[in-house]
């Protein structure tokens, strides 16, 4: 209902999969330290801990501190374009 909502607060897989709202924003908590919110429009986030650094991949980059190469597609290609980026990973 144009985009805001009213979350109860509820958990999953018993306990370790927290939902809840955030300020203006729905937020998902694991209990690996996973956090993704969503503001029911069109802005998401993920953060994940410092353990994960060099450990992902995808749309959410790589997580080395090194942003310039965090457009690699899914062949490894490093694209200049966030468009063409995020269509490679379709």
């Amino acid at each position: 209902v144009n985009g805001t909502f009213i979350a109860t607060p509820f958990t999953l897989r018993d306990g370790s999969i927290q939902v809840y709202q955030s300020g203006f924003s729905l937020a998902i908590n694991t209990d690996f330290g996973l956090l993704v919110t969503y503001d029911a429009y069109s802005y998401v986030t993920i953060s994940v801990p410092y353990d994960y650094q060099n450990a992902t991949c995808g749309l959410c980059g790589n997580y080395n501190l090194h942003p310039e190469d965090d457009f690699r597609s899914i062949s490894g290609e490093i694209l200049s374009s966030d468009v063409e980026f995020a269509n490679s990973w379709k």
